[in-house]
């Protein structure tokens, strides 16, 4: 997936409209696609979640589609859980900007 690649992403659980706003222009002015390194998340919860499915939304309107890299152990178990990594690309190790 060749796109925009966002790193250092401290929390999804607080993630607002401004970072939503943001990915939008960034799906716009750059590429519909969008790869999450979540390697500094050490958990998610109900908001995060759906942060997540809001982007993979908006991205998947503009024919693009969302990524996640490197989510922590927790993080991968709840995205597991509920299922969510048979829905978005998951993929435990980055392979490189823009992969």
């Amino acid at each position: 997936m060749v796109g925009c690649w966002l790193s250092s992403v401290e929390s999804l659980n607080l993630a607002g409209p401004e970072l939503l706003d943001a990915i939008e222009q960034a799906a716009e002015d750059a590429s519909p696609h969008l790869v999450l390194d979540l390697a500094d998340i050490e958990s998610i919860d109900s908001t995060g979640l759906r942060f997540l499915m809001n982007v993979h939304r908006l991205l998947e309107a503009r024919g693009g589609r969302l990524g996640l890299v490197n989510p922590s152990e927790p993080v991968l178990y709840l995205l597991t859980l509920t299922r969510l990594d048979t829905f978005f690309a998951v993929e435990s190790t980055a392979g490189g900007n823009g992969a």
